[in-house]
């Protein structure tokens, strides 16, 4: 189960809607539907902003451009709000032809079983942010000091060690050495953000390669 397969889908979502423009059939739902579909564009740039804008060490003048920036995204969620109360009455069917909406923090949390944690992560240049969410629990964040480009090198020497294509023992039955500290090293990432959690996971960036199953 992951949240980032929706974020993953946004080419599909929006052929979905697009559809559903041209279902539409009049110019004025039509018209209602691309205003919509704006609109949830422009609500989507300004929360990538502002999540970008947290991550930042503070300096002058980031305090003002946090409240211009919720500001702005509580201004388009209102507009967000109305149009899309507009193209329902227009074009009821509007909801059932797109794409629905992502998932919020309370819903994925009434998805998870006791015990279960969902934990998503996003990669900066800096850090890696985590975010852990548990049933009848408020969410958990933590921000971990790792740099991007070694993320990515740790990543990628634990799935070479994965890799017996190239090892010449291997008809004899011989495995190349996996690179157990690595994965520990990832793996801590998680164990210190989920203790005593069964883990969903939902990576981003340098992260995804490393995906894996639920545990």
């Amino acid at each position: 189960m992951t949240v980032e397969q929706a974020r993953a889908g946004a080419v599909q979502a929006a052929l979905a809607r697009a559809a559903a423009r041209a279902a539409a059939g009049d110019p004025a739902s039509a018209a209602l539907a691309r205003r919509a579909q704006e609109l949830r564009q422009r609500r989507a740039a300004l929360w990538r902003q502002l999540a970008a804008e947290r991550a930042r060490a503070p300096s002058p003048g980031s305090g003002a451009r946090l409240v211009a920036l919720r500001r702005a995204a509580a201004e388009a969620e209102g507009a967000l709000t109305e149009a899309s109360r507009r193209l329902f009455a227009a074009f009821p069917r509007y909801a059932e032809l797109a794409a629905p909406e992502p998932i919020d923090l309370n819903g994925t949390a009434r998805l998870l079983r006791p015990g279960e944690a969902l934990l998503s992560f996003h990669t900066m240049e800096d850090r890696l942010l985590a975010w852990l969410i548990r049933p009848e629990r408020a969410p958990a964040y933590r921000d971990i000091a790792v740099r991007r480009r070694d993320l990515s090198v740790l990543v990628a020497r634990v799935r070479s060690s994965l890799d017996q294509s190239t090892n010449p023992d291997l008809p004899a039955g011989r495995l190349t050495p996996f690179d157990v500290d690595g994965a520990h090293a990832l793996h801590s990432f998680a164990r210190s953000s989920s203790r005593g959690h069964r883990r969903c996971w939902s990576p981003t960036g340098a992260w995804r390669t490393a995906r894996r199953q639920p545990s």
